[in-house]
């Protein structure tokens, strides 16, 4: 999890450089020391970080971050509402399954 959103302000979470879900796209992300946080609605360009300023926001974003942290897991955790590929059938790789 990288990032969440409510409303008009986005919190941007705190993370290492090069973590090894980005790695994969071809992308290096730099690392995040610390939470940033961004009014959105003045503030389009994610350029003034406000988190100093309106830490019950900060506070209250985080609280979401750790609730969908556990729901969802992140790229080192499973979460409670993680679901895993059955062994059933398995659907045709293409659309056209009698093209050959």
């Amino acid at each position: 999890l990288e990032a969440v959103r409510v409303g008009r302000w986005k919190l941007i979470l705190p993370r290492e450089a090069n973590t090894p879900y980005t790695l994969w796209i071809g992308r290096y992300t730099d690392s995040v020391e610390q939470s940033l946080l961004f009014d959105l609605q003045n503030d389009v360009g994610e350029q003034n970080d406000l988190a100093a300023e309106y830490p019950d926001i900060v506070r209250k974003l985080m609280q979401e971050a750790d609730k969908v942290r556990r729901e969802l897991g992140d790229y080192n955790k499973i979460g409670t509402g993680a679901r895993f590929f059955d062994d059933g059938e398995k659907r045709p790789l293409t659309f056209f399954p009698d093209a050959e």
